[in-house]
């Protein structure tokens, strides 16, 4: 086992980059779909073979089951592992955030597998790529605009603290 993580170093450290993506889960990615993404023309595809792609069955506007496939079990069950690890990262709150917004709607379950599929698809385009995993400009927009609300309730503790006397 040594001997492939030594082997596979520089992809385990690309795949680390991503919110909730230990070691463990790294190697788990790299066990089950490998190094080579042109064995899947696009995320879509690999989402849709490890079945965490979100069905979307729907005719003359009737709403019908939109359960996931049963794909690889053992990369899906990886894929949740790391989904519960990122929703509870201080670090970097970006997949927390959007856990709680599905949650809100759909539950915890589905929030779960949707936040895993947005793993998936990092993980896809990281060892496409070859380079460490970058939140997206509208993650980075969420993450500058929660910087500003903080600051905004410290200045109101701040100022409140100022106005209270202890007479």
């Amino acid at each position: 086992m040594d001997q492939y993580n030594l082997q596979y170093r520089q992809q385990i450290q690309l795949l680390q980059s991503i919110p909730g993506v230990s070691k463990q889960i790294a190697i788990g990615i790299i066990a089950e779909i490998g190094v080579d993404m042109d064995q899947f023309p696009s995320h879509a595809n690999l989402a849709s073979w490890v079945g965490v792609c979100p069905g979307n069955n729907e005719s003359a506007g009737k709403k019908y089951s939109s359960r996931t496939t049963h794909g690889n079990k053992y990369l899906k069950t990886t894929l949740v592992e790391a989904a519960w690890a990122a929703t509870r990262s201080k670090a970097n709150p970006i997949l927390a955030d959007k856990h709680r917004r599905i949650a809100a709607r759909r539950g915890q379950k589905k929030a779960t597998i949707a936040i895993g599929h947005k793993i998936l698809i990092a993980a896809y385009h990281v060892m496409r790529d070859h380079e460490p995993y970058q939140p997206s400009i509208q993650d980075k927009a969420i993450l500058e605009q929660r910087r500003i609300r903080k600051i905004e309730r410290l200045e109101k503790q701040l100022s409140n603290l100022k106005n209270t006397s202890y007479n």
